[in-house]
């Protein structure tokens, strides 16, 4: 699937396009150039997918072992961010933008839950993969 194969190159591009003074959609979107639509849904539902992967692991966390107020209040609000964000990107994908439904995808998990960096988000070891 060209996802996986590429998923490594659009996440450095992406990383790099959200940090960067960019002023619009357009200029974060050449990598998508010539994806098809279901390629852009699955940016959307694998995002997504990442989202509610992170908020689950979280939960499980907080459950196990001791999370300080601050931790817990950093937490809520990056996943509810990131949850509004992908709400945004179906959204924007029913109603016939699905460019700008995945950059959102991609940004809900991108900027909210990583806050633009290449690691991944476990809790427990290995937190990172870069």
């Amino acid at each position: 699937m060209f996802l996986k194969a590429a998923g490594l190159l659009v996440l450095t591009h992406v990383v790099q396009c959200l940090s960067a003074d960019v002023t619009t959609t357009e200029e974060c979107t050449q990598w998508m150039e010539g994806l098809s639509r279901d390629d852009l849904a699955d940016i959307i539902r694998l995002n997504c997918e990442k989202v509610n992967s992170a908020k689950e692991e979280f939960l499980d966390a907080t459950k196990s072992s001791y999370v300080t107020d601050e931790q817990q209040e950093d937490w809520d609000h990056r996943i509810y961010n990131a949850t509004m964000g992908c709400k945004k990107a179906q959204s924007l994908f029913t109603a016939g933008n699905p460019y700008d439904g995945a950059l959102a995808a991609v940004q809900a998990f991108g900027s909210y839950v990583m806050m633009n960096k290449m690691c991944c988000v476990r809790l427990r070891a290995p937190t990172c993969i870069s």
